[in-house]
């Protein structure tokens, strides 16, 4: 807990890499007497040297940390936040790459980089919210053990508005050799802001068994207005993913105002058996206006996906987009 006198923001700047947090701990900025809703506490990684993590939990046993109300930045080489090993975490109300305030870039490598299974990155409330932006890459999770993470509630791309162009320079969420990994959820609330990265929203590159649905990928926070990443969603070689879902439980994404595309998939015979349901690709979030990605709502180069639903609830909607 911390009790540190006078108002914030009050930056702590390493003179070297922190130790690895290898049990479990609770590390909630959000106790600092001057907290309101957003981080006091800075750990700033100008002076860490290369290579070091903001934050590094790891260990076979170390499950259940809670890394609460704290920005980090300035980990140019490393990740705001690093979990591998036993998992279970909870990362909530953080800005990891972006000030205490939400409106200056204070880069890292990754924001958040995750190695193993059953995190929760965000939440669904406005309280829990993380704003994971001006990173290289945003959210990175990686590897076999990565499984059963999920990344709901938060802002990627954005200033703490959800308006304003704060994108990561490549990715905003990007899921690499794991599965069964959610970004989004259908409430509101568990919503993810995907938008203005320079390169991808989400991407998935040989991931399979994964579930996107309910967020906004390219839109300001109020899904009218763009701010488009350069690809919405990109499936690489992975198979087995959904896309959405139903539209009357809010399953379905708001694809629209990409730069390029809104739904690519690639990877020939070794992207099968996706199904992209139920979202609106090229409209607002009313389904009523064009707010187009600039080439196609989906640009299809896999084998064996299925775009669409006999249930009427689950039908996408195709339109306003500049391309096909």
């Amino acid at each position: 807990h911390f009790n540190i006198p006078g108002s914030g923001p009050h930056t702590i700047t390493p003179g070297s890499m922190l130790p690895t947090i290898t049990e479990a701990a609770v590390i909630d900025g959000t106790s600092e007497p001057d907290f309101t809703s957003t981080p006091v506490i800075e750990l700033d990684g100008s002076l860490a040297g290369a290579g070091a993590n903001g934050l590094h939990l790891f260990g076979a046993g170390h499950t259940g940390s809670t890394i609460r109300g704290l920005a980090i930045g300035g980990f140019a080489a490393g990740s705001g936040i690093r979990l591998e090993g036993g998992g279970g975490h909870f990362i909530e109300a953080n800005h990891l790459g972006i000030d205490p305030m939400g409106t200056s870039a204070r880069a890292n490598l990754i924001g958040i980089n995750v190695l193993c299974p059953d995190n929760t990155i965000g939440g669904n409330t406005a309280e829990q919210r993380n704003i994971i932006s001006d990173n290289q890459r945003g959210v990175l999770i990686n590897g076999a053990a990565a499984t059963g993470n999920t990344v709901s509630g938060n802002y990627v791309g954005t200033d703490v508005s959800g308006n304003v162009d704060h994108g990561n320079t490549k990715d905003g969420v990007k899921i690499r050799h794991a599965s069964y990994n959610t970004i989004g959820g259908d409430t509101p609330g568990e919503r993810t802001v995907i938008s203005r990265n320079d390169s991808t929203g989400v991407v998935l590159i040989e991931a399979d068994n994964n579930t996107i649905q309910g967020n906004y990928i390219g839109t300001k926070v109020d899904g009218t207005n763009p701010l488009g990443n350069l690809v919405g969603v990109v499936l690489n070689k992975s198979s087995d993913n959904l896309i959405g879902g139903s539209m009357s439980a809010g399953q379905g994404n708001l694809i629209s105002g990409n730069t390029r595309d809104g739904v690519r998939l690639v990877g020939g015979a070794l992207a099968i058996d996706n199904r992209i349901e139920g979202n609106l690709i090229g409209t607002d979030k009313h389904g009523q206006a064009a707010l187009p990605n600039q080439l196609d709502g989906i640009r299809n180069k896999a084998a064996r996906n299925v775009i669409g639903s006999t249930d009427p609830d689950r039908r996408n909607i195709i339109s306003g987009n500049n391309g096909n």
